[in-house]
């Protein structure tokens, strides 16, 4: 049972995708990566398989294995050489057992790989992605080109696997084949123990304290700044009605306190706004029609 250990890890294109990222990842589980489109997704792959340079640390005892990482159309192998090239320490017999787990008979193997249905590439390319039990999988929407029935058999392959992160939209798939959740949201990073409704409840949890917090503390703001606008007019009308010099004076040395007490209200004003937290609803993950 090995690490992956981040640590510190920070990446910008013009803004931070992340920022001081911490996390610790347990190579045998099965890890599922949700966010918004734009969020990091792709990017936190491309780190691991590192593709981007990036500050801070990255500790793995394991090797990264992506998909889908389709052949050169130009080769025109089949599949099995496919296979064998691509992992030639295997015996010919675990290519069999993987075949049986995800539903192929072995007649694919001497059928070149382009000639294949998407699903069927789907599958191969799952299969040759296992083949190596010594790396940890990085799996990118595997559900593309995948009928109901193919991905009821893809689930349930992946269902006896271990050790790899998945990206899906499919709700129903994620569910079936996670055991952990890694969501990138838009002011923070959750790694929580569940499949995606446990974080769903987690999270609207979370949310509903959120929004509580966020709307004493605008009501909070908005008595600030009706007190100060109060305060600012008071002595604003002070001095101007003010007749003698003795009088402008005193109402001067008013004013002077009324913009001393306008000013520490509007840097709790801005102590607060920045309190505030932006809740975010759950993503909305394409349920397919089953």
């Amino acid at each position: 049972m090995g690490q992956i250990i981040i640590k510190n890890l920070s990446f910008k294109y013009t803004d931070y995708i992340f920022k001081n990222l911490n996390l610790n990842i347990n190579d045998e589980w099965k890890l599922g990566l949700i966010g918004r489109n734009g969020r990091g997704k792709t990017t936190f792959l491309k780190i691991l398989l590192n593709e981007l340079e990036y500050e801070g640390h990255l500790d793995a005892s394991i090797h990264f294995n992506y998909f889908p990482r389709y052949p050169d159309k130009n080769q025109y192998l089949t599949v099995e050489a496919m296979l064998l090239d691509r992992n030639p320490q295997i015996e010919p017999w675990m290519i069999y057992r993987e075949l049986s787990l995800i539903g192929l008979d072995t007649e694919i193997l001497y059928r070149e790989f382009y000639t294949l249905s998407g699903g069927e590439q789907v599958r191969i390319l799952l299969v040759e992605l296992f083949l190596d039990d010594h790396t940890f999988s990085l799996i990118d929407e595997p559900t593309n080109n995948l009928d109901v029935e193919g991905r009821a058999i893809v689930y349930k392959y992946l269902q006896q696997k271990k050790g790899y992160i998945i990206v899906s939209h499919d709700r129903h798939f994620l569910n079936k084949t996670i055991d952990y959740v890694l969501a990138i949201n838009k002011n923070s990073i959750d790694l929580i123990k569940g499949n995606l409704e446990t974080w769903e409840h987690e999270k609207n949890n979370a949310d509903k304290s959120t929004q509580e917090k966020n709307s004493a503390l605008k009501k909070e703001i908005k008595r600030l700044d009706q007190m100060s606008k109060k305060i600012n007019n008071w002595g604003q009308s002070r001095e101007n009605s003010s007749k003698s010099s003795f009088d402008k004076a005193k109402a001067a040395k008013l004013m002077k306190r009324s913009k001393a007490v306008v000013k520490r209200n509007e840097r709790k004003i801005e102590e607060k706004q920045s309190l505030i937290d932006n809740v975010e609803k759950v993503e909305s993950i394409k349920i397919e029609a089953r």
